[in-house]
């Protein structure tokens, strides 16, 4: 399979009073065709390592390779092969969803009639043409990041390169979008880097995944290869009724044979052995109550209880 990046030994510091090493010797190999999810605690290095692969940012030292040819000494490259969107987006509230998507096209190098051939594609294709004559000003923050995100399809580059690219979508944005990535993915062969948060969607788009900590990659495989040393895991949720007490009441409750997650909204979260599931379950009924819980899962472990262990914090 054709190499799309071959990074050696990226290095990125950010000089100032207490200089920041935001990637550390970084060594990857991304595939064509591959969708890799990079996730990592705030300050990770994420961001940093992905602007660099879109020629947006010099590394201080290190090689990135883009399809055989030298981004570092000639940065522009990306702009050929390459479509990024940031986490923080700007937007041009002053135009249309199809400007939006015709002038991106444009910038591309499409001729006139292939960008708004594409743009109106898109614009059918997600349901979007009772927003065509609004301008962004007009639509919802969602609505206008949605429009905005989908220009990284014009053009059809070779390589998308997503930040929280799902960031204030709906649930049914969300799936088209997904839905949408997956397609160009298989039929084009696209290649996606994807850096989110979203850990469930994350776990069903990806193909490998990558955890960086403090500039460093500690963790890389499928989500599959990931999983197979905690397989003896399982998270225990145990979602509380409406006629519970306040979730603060049993934050100071202890269980033997388990350990204790940060609670999340109504739902306790305890990680223990399958082995020891019958004695945990048991005792939180105890403790609990059975009047006092809506609902209780045993769930198999997932890539926020990967991260988890290879990065010592809870998924943020």
């Amino acid at each position: 399979m054709k190499v799309a990046y071959n990074v050696v030994d990226l290095t990125k510091k950010y000089p100032g009073p207490k200089e920041v090493l935001a990637n550390d010797h970084i060594n990857l190999r991304i595939e064509t065709g591959e969708i890799v999810g990079i996730f990592g605690p705030n300050g990770a290095g994420k961001t940093t390592l992905v602007r660099q692969l879109a020629g947006l940012l010099r590394p201080t030292s290190g090689q990135i390779w883009l399809f055989g040819q030298d981004l570092v000494r000639k940065p522009t490259l990306a702009t050929h092969y390459v479509a990024y969107f940031a986490q923080e987006t700007y937007y041009f509230w002053y135009l249309k969803p199809y400007e939006v998507l015709t002038i991106t096209g444009r910038l591309r190098g499409m001729r006139s009639k292939e960008a708004r051939t594409q743009a109106n594609f898109l614009l059918e294709r997600f349901n979007l043409r009772a927003l065509e004559r609004k301008t962004l000003s007009q639509l919802s923050l969602g609505q206008a990041r949605f429009v905005t995100l989908l220009s990284v399809f014009m053009g059809n580059r070779p390589i998308l390169i997503l930040d929280e690219p799902t960031n204030d979508l709906d649930p049914l944005h969300r799936r088209a979008f997904w839905d949408y990535l997956w397609e160009v993915n298989t039929k084009e062969g696209v290649t996606v880097l994807l850096v989110t948060h979203n850990v469930h969607e994350a776990e069903q788009a990806v193909h490998r995944v990558l955890i960086i900590d403090a500039g460093r990659i500690i963790a890389s495989g499928t989500p599959q290869e990931l999983k197979q040393g905690l397989e003896d895991i399982v998270r225990i949720e145990i979602t509380l009724s409406g006629d519970s007490q306040p979730l603060m009441d049993y934050e100071m409750l202890q269980f033997k044979h388990c350990q204790r997650l940060p609670s999340k909204r109504n739902t306790i979260l305890l990680r223990a052995q399958r082995a020891n599931v019958n004695e945990v379950v048991q005792e939180v009924y105890n403790q609990i109550g059975s009047r006092a819980i809506a609902d209780l899962r045993i769930v198999s472990p997932t890539l926020e209880d990967v991260y988890v262990q290879a990065v010592g914090k809870e998924w943020l």
